[in-house]
């Protein structure tokens, strides 16, 4: 079999789920000494999980990047010699007989919360497009899919799989002399990581912290704090009880969960939720929404949230004050996360492509 692997999620991302997720594919692919090739854009050593691989003579071609022009057809029989499945990191396909596509579907974000009409309608024309060519299509997790169907009923059914996600075997647990909780004086801190428009609820967890006094506030990533933002937490919980972070690795991460007291992740919408079982292996609490893939995903190792409130979340930081409820979920939340290992998705990943591949032959 020989793999063509679109790269541009390193140039999407400096850090991130997703960007983690391709990462540790391509690492499977080396190790297991597949044949494949990638194609790759100019800027991508800004992603931290990029830095980490050595692809320098396995690249078929590097293009300039632009968020939109990258995303049309680029490959064509004129770089091609041989047949390859094609694997790509976003929506982008390669229209050539000599390729067939699978496609890797994330969630459904753009089309449930993004604003702007244009870039609604361009985004799902996009997926629209990359799923109806593909002859395989990936699904992050049973509830992307179901929301996939919903949305383009017209795919069929037979061609589309679930893989989920998996979890770095940078996040574990840490022998607690060896970790570092200087962070606040050694006080308890919550974390929230990933972006903060209004479906993330960072400002209901801002809220709650008001409420619940006695903690700190770890924020993780997604650029600088808006002015509006630094305002509001100052305001609320006071600019002692809070820091930022943005584009940190992995190990700094897993340490951070290690001494975290909570995960708080109410994100009203996810299509998998990676966070969640990088930090049940690091055996951190995690507090999280009881909707869309997150219940899936974290099993029974989380406090599910109904309605996400300041109030809601306050009551689950409250419940996790007793020792032996909090053990216990930190135990079946390490439990979970062990399902999720970089082997399993990336073998299920590369059989799917091998059933592609064979399928073309047969066919």
């Amino acid at each position: 079999m020989n793999l063509l692997l679109d790269n541009i999620v390193f140039n999407q991302q400096k850090a991130g789920g997703i960007s983690l997720l391709w990462s540790e594919i391509i690492k499977y692919i080396l190790e297991h000494n597949i044949k494949c090739l990638f194609v790759e854009y100019e800027g991508n050593q800004v992603n931290v999980y990029r830095q980490t691989l050595d692809l320098n003579n396995l690249i078929l071609k590097k293009f300039k990047y632009n968020k939109i022009l990258s995303l049309l057809p680029r490959i064509n029989n004129n770089y091609l010699n041989a047949r390859y499945v094609c694997l790509s990191s976003d929506y982008n396909i390669t229209i050539s007989k000599k390729v067939q596509n699978v496609v890797v579907v994330h969630d459904i974000i753009n089309e449930l919360y993004e604003k702007r009409v244009f870039i609604r309608w361009f985004k799902k024309y996009y997926k629209k497009r990359a799923v109806s060519y593909a002859d395989a299509v990936i699904c992050v997790s049973e509830n992307t899919r179901k929301d996939l169907m919903t949305l383009y009923p017209d795919i069929e059914k037979n061609k589309v799989y679930v893989v989920h996600n998996c979890v770095s075997d940078d996040y574990k647990v840490l022998d607690k002399v060896k970790t570092d909780n200087t962070l606040f004086q050694n006080t308890p801190y919550v974390i929230f990581i990933g972006r903060r428009k209004g479906y993330k609820n960072f400002n209901t967890v801002v809220d709650a912290l008001q409420i619940y006094k006695n903690i700190n506030f770890v924020i993780i990533g997604s650029g600088k704090l808006s002015l509006k933002e630094t305002i509001n937490l100052n305001k609320k919980i006071g600019e002692k009880r809070y820091i930022h972070y943005i584009g940190i690795d992995n190990k700094k991460l897993n340490i951070l969960y290690n001494n975290a007291y909570s995960l708080i992740y109410p994100s009203e919408y996810e299509g998998f939720g990676i966070p969640i079982i990088e930090a049940q292996s690091a055996g951190c609490p995690v507090i999280t929404s009881n909707k869309s893939s997150l219940p899936e995903v974290g099993g029974s190792g989380c406090i599910y949230i109904d309605n996400i409130t300041p109030e809601s979340i306050y009551s689950a930081l409250k419940k996790l004050e007793d020792i032996y409820f909090r053990d216990q979920l930190i135990e079946a939340g390490l439990i979970n996360s062990k399902k999720f290992t970089p082997e399993k998705t990336a073998n299920e990943y590369i059989n799917i492509c091998r059933l592609v591949w064979n399928n073309q032959y047969n066919s």
